[in-house]
């Protein structure tokens, strides 16, 4: 039987039919947990020197949590080439298939659900484009009404 998520959606069981997260990924039930306290600890400091040491350990952490080398990859591109291919855009946005790559890594850092996936490669690029026009247009002013624009879209 499918549980229920936070949303009401129903997550897959596994064996139910459903797709299930790409092979080797961790599942919420078997992801290494440790180092939680600490993580907990580092959203109260103020310390910026506890921040700098967050970020430069989140590479070799992320490694140790990778299941392979897929997550990885997708996380390489999200940080090191989607940025700065979004930035040179004027206006700045996304299309589709970018939209579709940030899901499927989401997913793969927590609850892989397949259908957010097929509804987000469900969106029409010109609405995908639209939508993030406008939300990266409001981001700096507005981060609520950026997240809705970005909300409008299907599997988001």
């Amino acid at each position: 039987m499918a549980s229920r998520s936070k949303r009401g959606r129903a997550d897959a069981e596994p064996g139910s039919g459903e797709a299930s997260p790409p092979e080797s990924l961790p599942t919420k039930r078997s992801r290494d947990l440790s180092g939680s306290d600490e993580q907990l600890a580092l959203w109260d400091s103020t310390s910026a020197a506890s921040w700098e040491h967050a970020l430069a350990s989140y590479p070799e952490r992320l490694s140790a949590r990778a299941a392979t080398h897929v997550l990885i990859d997708e996380d390489r591109w999200l940080n090191s080439e989607l940025g700065p291919a979004v930035r040179a855009r004027e206006p700045m946005y996304l299309t589709s298939e970018e939209l579709v790559r940030v899901v499927v890594w989401k997913m793969m850092r927590g609850s892989w659900r397949p259908a957010n996936k097929k509804l987000a490669e469900s969106n029409d690029n010109a609405a995908v484009v639209d939508a993030s026009t406008r939300a990266f247009g409001l981001a700096s002013t507005d981060l609520a009404a950026a997240t809705n624009a970005l909300c409008e879209l299907r599997g988001i």
